[in-house]
């Protein structure tokens, strides 16, 4: 009051896994978001502490240790790479590793193959070709990352294509197979308020990159630890977390996907038992594909209490002067 001011300092205690958000409902199973956590909807981490997925631990942080992988047996082994994978109520993750592979100067390329309905072999502007129809092609080289999705099953053209190309999407939809794929974009405007200005020139509403990806240190026990990082490098591998939603799972803890928006039109959920990936550091060729299987947790979620930083900036504001 003395400053001024008028609001609340501290909006929540607590993340809240339940929330939603208006960009991103139409994605997800209003139903069942107790039951996993949505990096994409921001709504849910607000709080001064965190819910991370384990009940001491998460399954894994990119951060450069590969401790967590060792036990494991690799889902692929195809162009002297080996492709772990693991994941939990928040994340899908993978570790690439290969005695020669040096994941700064040479380009990763990988393919998800996540729903059976659409999909392309072949990605416009690379010759790869991979031994399943993939429906995300994502590159990692340095600092540079990203996932782009096929034009078939992006779900902003399906739910927002009219506010944001200036078409209907039902009109002409992409082919099943088209080999174009395109950046992941989030839309950030508020939808229902879009107006013609009086110039009657349309304005595209705000979106975000959301397909770009981060590198850092993903592990809260780390000095240089950024909540925000999606990959990180060891000497010859690299770890690499994908946000459930960002893949277009709509429920993931009963491993549903969406279904064709041409089909269903609109977001319907499609229940799947594994997903292929595939993963080359050559620029043409061949691509070998291995199966990851997947089994939802439904009810079941773990979870463990973390501080955020946030706490404790806050408690030194509030230390007795």
């Amino acid at each position: 009051m003395a400053s001024g001011c008028a609001g609340s300092i501290v909006f929540s205690w607590q993340d809240e896994w339940f929330k939603r958000t208006w960009n991103t409902m139409a994605h997800v199973d209003l139903t069942k978001t107790p039951f996993w956590s949505d990096v994409q909807t921001n709504e849910q981490f607000f709080g001064l502490l965190a819910f991370d997925p384990g009940k001491e631990r998460s399954v894994s942080y990119p951060d450069g240790d590969l401790e967590e992988w060792q036990d494991m047996e690799p889902v692929l082994e195809a162009d002297a790479l080996r492709l772990y994978a693991q994941y939990d109520e928040k994340y899908l993750y993978l570790m690439i590793e290969g005695e020669n592979y040096n994941p700064v100067a040479d380009r990763l390329s990988l393919g998800l193959d996540i729903t059976p309905k659409s999909g392309s072999s072949t990605v416009l502007g690379t010759a790869l070709n991979f031994d399943q129809p993939v429906d995300f092609y994502l590159m990692i080289r340095g600092d540079q990352a990203e996932i782009q999705v096929q034009e078939r099953y992006e779900v902003l053209n399906a739910v927002s294509g009219s506010l944001v190309y200036g078409e209907d999407p039902f009109l002409d939809p992409p082919a099943k197979d088209s080999p174009v794929f395109k950046p992941i974009q989030l839309i950030l405007q508020d939808v229902s308020r879009y107006q013609l200005g009086l110039s009657k020139v349309r304005e595209m509403p705000a979106t975000d990159p959301t397909g770009i990806l981060k590198r850092g240190n993903g592990n809260p026990e780390a000095a240089d630890f950024n909540s925000l990082t999606d990959y990180c490098f060891a000497e010859h591998a690299v770890e690499l977390r994908l946000p459930w939603e960002l893949l277009n799972f709509s429920n993931p803890s009963e491993m549903q996907i969406h279904d064709d928006y041409y089909e269903k039109y609109g977001v319907e959920n499609l229940t799947i038992s594994s997903i292929q990936i595939g993963a080359t550091t050559k620029y043409q060729g061949e691509v070998a594909m291995g199966r990851i299987p997947l089994k939802g947790w439904g009810r079941k979620v773990t979870c463990h209490e973390r501080l955020k930083e946030a706490y404790w900036r806050m408690q030194q504001v509030w230390a007795p002067k």
